[in-house]
């Protein structure tokens, strides 16, 4: 007597989903041996793992060419954010065409047959000037902390750092002799980025308060017990500055001040797209593209003619 499977629509789906687990994992160790970052990785396979669990309660065979499309319409009848639908569109891109570079997907590539969500335009939030002199000028208890706070509120406005680049500075990544600092980016990719001759005085008064925080670490950014702060410890402090500065119009997050540098810099008199990408760490120039599209008269009121830290009423706390 042939032996029958039990349930076996039930075995079929785990079965499937075992093996796009195998391809998963494998696309991973790809991204890892391509030297691709942490939080990249982190989320190609949290996007990937929930595409999973989708494709398995349904029964879909990741190789059929309804899956991608199935697990997209979910997104949007459980209304999420067009971003997100944009992004995680962009991460099976990347899986099914590591699957068919590799070899690993019989049939066509699913995602040919779907088009690209259309990006919807719209233009980052950034500081006005008004905006920048209360956070400089927040009132704080003298110490450490209001010190280094203020400073990295300079330090982002001056240099377009990403959070994750600022806690990875070194005091030795600093040059004071020619105003630049040595930025580890995204792919571990560094860059030079020049810097005024405003940001320079400040960093030489925050330098005083930062060599009695020795510790264990030589971080430009630590704690006061002289630990290397954490990405999520610059959120924790731009949002205590900001709610101190009663600033609650716009977002507040450290990428604010990079678009705010960003702004400012691309309408300053012979300012050049393509020094703008470099300076911001952009793999592509049309990632920069956003500034350009944005209208003078959109950000003209709150764009400096030259050194996005002229013109401000310095905080006396520094």
């Amino acid at each position: 007597m042939e032996y029958q499977i039990p349930y076996p629509e039930i075995w079929r789906s785990q079965n499937k989903a075992a093996t796009l687990g195998v391809r998963i994992k494998d696309f991973i160790a790809f991204c890892e041996s391509n030297g691709l970052s942490e939080k990249t990785i982190t989320h190609y396979r949290d996007v990937l793992n929930l595409y999973q669990r989708h494709l398995q309660e349904q029964g879909i065979d990741f190789e059929d060419v309804t899956a991608p499309r199935s697990y997209l319409a979910e997104l949007r009848n459980k209304g999420r954010a067009h971003s997100t639908i944009r992004v995680r569109y962009g991460v099976l891109c990347t899986f099914y065409q590591f699957l068919v570079n590799e070899g690993r997907l019989r049939g066509e590539n699913p995602m040919m047959l779907i088009n690209k969500p259309r990006k919807h335009r719209k233009y980052p939030d950034i500081l006005t000037e008004q905006h920048i002199n209360k956070l400089l000028n927040a009132k704080s208890v003298r110490s450490f902390e209001s010190y280094r706070d203020a400073f990295l509120c300079y330090f982002l406005l001056g240099t377009g750092c990403r959070r994750e680049e600022v806690v990875k500075l070194n005091i030795g990544d600093i040059d004071l002799t020619s105003n630049t600092v040595r930025i580890h980016g995204k792919g571990g990719k560094m860059r030079v980025v020049p810097f005024g001759h405003t940001l320079a005085e400040q960093l030489r008064k925050y330098m005083r308060y930062r060599i009695s925080r020795r510790g264990e670490s030589n971080a430009l950014f630590v704690t006061r017990e002289g630990r290397r702060l954490k990405p999520k410890s610059i959120n924790f402090i731009i949002r205590r500055l900001s709610k101190r500065a009663g600033i609650t119009d716009i977002k507040r997050t450290p990428h604010v001040f990079r678009h705010t540098f960003a702004s400012r810099y691309i309408l300053q008199p012979g300012a050049r797209i393509t020094t703008l990408s470099q300076l911001l760490g952009h793999a592509s120039v049309s990632t920069t593209q956003r500034y350009i599209h944005m209208t003078a008269a959109e950000i003209a009121q709150e764009a400096f003619k030259c050194d996005p830290l002229r013109g401000i009423e310095f905080a006396s706390n520094l």
